[in-house]
Formats: C-alpha cells, sequence, structure tokens
C-alpha cells in the first residue's frame, strides 16, 4: 500500500510540474503575440499603410499590399509577357521574353536590368503563388531583416550591381 501511495505521489508532483512548465510556456507566448502584431504593423507603415486589425500573419498582410498594389503577386504559370507589363517602369533594359512562364533565370535577367537604385526581393506564399517587392536597396533590406524577425525569409535576387 505504501508502494502505492508513494507512485501516486511521485505521478502527481510530475503532473504538477508539467502544468507549471505549460503555464510558463503560455505566458512566453502572450509577449510574442505582441511582438508579432508590432513587427507586422512596422511592415506594413514601411508601405505607408496602416494594418488592418483582422490580419494576424505575414502571409496576409502581402496579400493585402499586393490588393492595394503595392507587391506584385505572381505564380509560376505567369507568363513572362505578363510579368514584364507589370514591372516595365522599373526597368531600364527591357530582357527578352517569349511565351514560356518565369523562371529563376527569368527573374535574374529582369533584377540586371532593373533601375540602378532598385532591387528585387521574392517571398514564397504559398504552392506556386509568390510576392515580387520592388524597393529601394536600402528599403528592402530593412523588409528583409523585418520579415527575418517574423521568421520569414524573402529572397534577394542579385542585380549585379557592386558599390
Amino acid at each position: 500500500m505504501r508502494e502505492f501511495l508513494n507512485e501516486i505521489l511521485a505521478m502527481a508532483i510530475v503532473f504538477i510540474c508539467i502544468w507549471f512548465y505549460a503555464r510558463k510556456k503560455q505566458k512566453e507566448l502572450e509577449p510574442n503575440a505582441n511582438i508579432k502584431e508590432n513587427l507586422l504593423k512596422e511592415f506594413a507603415l514601411k508601405f505607408d499603410e496602416v494594418k488592418p486589425s483582422d490580419i494576424k500573419e505575414f502571409n496576409e498582410l502581402c496579400e493585402y499590399l499586393a490588393s492595394k498594389n503595392l507587391l506584385y503577386k505572381f505564380s509560376k504559370s505567369t507568363t513572362k509577357t505578363e510579368f514584364l507589363q507589370a514591372i516595365k517602369p522599373k526597368l531600364k533594359n527591357e530582357p527578352k521574353a517569349d511565351e514560356g512562364s518565369v523562371d529563376a533565370t527569368f527573374l535574374t535577367s529582369c533584377a540586371l536590368n532593373l533601375n540602378s537604385a532598385l532591387a528585387m526581393g521574392i517571398y514564397a506564399l504559398c504552392g506556386d503563388t509568390y510576392v515580387l517587392f520592388l524597393e529601394d536597396e536600402n528599403r528592402i533590406l530593412g523588409l528583409v531583416n523585418l520579415a527575418d524577425k517574423l521568421n520569414k525569409n524573402i529572397i534577394l535576387c542579385d542585380n549585379g550591381v557592386s558599390d
């Protein structure tokens, strides 16, 4: 009987420790939610936009910014011609484009033909959907840093310009 009571006491102590650990983790997540919210607001402010209160995720914010035409949203099935039409004002020379879909080689040629002060970044939203960032080089580095703090990766495309 004594062994049985010792087992029950040991299990009770283990469950109490697990409960305290879970409670501690829950309290750690609450400030992280506020930090994430502030980072999303800061990211939206980089585009002179106020983040709507219903947006809680980075992907949702990118979708929202694309709907405001601040980012260009495209997919792997987007033709090169469609892509060029969207970014044409920001290119110094227009790369050759056939009727094929956008691929890495084409994106590289677009990055090489950007106006000198611009840089190109790409973020994968989901599946084969992407958003394109065409911003000043310093500004895009700030966006990359904010995205990194949100554990998101914006891929920078090399424009071939070296300082």
